[in-house]
């Protein structure tokens, strides 16, 4: 069994929605993916294609960076199943609106890890964008270890709220904007190298107004 990952520091501007950690390692990068053995490098290619979305949103201005130094090698580490929801925190029965609201996004990422060392450090880099494609919030967030794939790996597992969106009560309203596309990059730190699988994950959400 693998011990949990140490979480990583999040990038210059992000407000997280966990406790903050003492994690050591270093910010979102900016720079090129080092392509491992046979591996080509992937540095601004949204790969593979996102799945069509069935509510429409511009394309993000930006990118979720790739880090300097990361080998692509998805036998080391790759998304298994991934996805992302905005839900109102509010509760209100059927046909009964409270009139309430709290929306916020929450994104679930299960990773296979390569099992080459007992100690491992795991996270993605997220980035949330708005219907018109500008950048919302951007995070760094670790997964836990959540259990053994019986071979050779481990599984992984971020399941976190990601970002805030508006609030409205009785007499007072707090706007926020309307997050539609998660982006992210995973990662992971096997003795001592720093690996990806190359790809950058998109999850899509229902505007605000679709969202009970």
């Amino acid at each position: 069994m693998s011990p949990s990952a140490t979480p990583p520091a999040a990038p210059d501007g992000a407000v997280s929605l966990r406790p903050e950690s003492s994690g050591d390692l270093p910010p979102g990068g900016s720079g090129g993916v080092a392509g491992g053995a046979g591996a080509p490098a992937l540095a601004h290619v949204r790969t593979p294609p996102p799945p069509p979305c069935p509510y429409p949103a511009a394309e993000p201005q930006g990118v979720v960076e790739p880090r300097d130094g990361a080998l692509v090698d998805a036998e080391a580490i790759h998304v298994l199943q991934d996805g992302a929801v905005k839900f109102n925190t509010f509760s209100s029965r059927p046909g009964y609106p409270s009139g309430r609201a709290n929306l916020r996004t929450h994104l679930h990422v299960e990773a296979r890890v390569r099992n080459t060392t007992f100690a491992k450090q795991v996270w993605a880099d997220v980035h949330v964008y708005t219907h018109d494609g500008t950048l919302a919030h951007q995070e760094t967030l670790p997964l836990q270890y959540g259990r053994p794939t019986g071979d050779g790996g481990d599984v992984f597992v971020l399941d976190s709220a990601v970002f805030q969106g508006p609030i409205a009560t009785p007499g007072s309203v707090t706007l926020r904007p309307d997050a539609r596309v998660i982006e992210y990059r995973v990662y992971c730190q096997l003795d001592g190298q720093l690996f990806t699988d190359g790809a950058l994950h998109a999850c899509y959400l229902k505007p605000d107004v679709a969202t009970g």
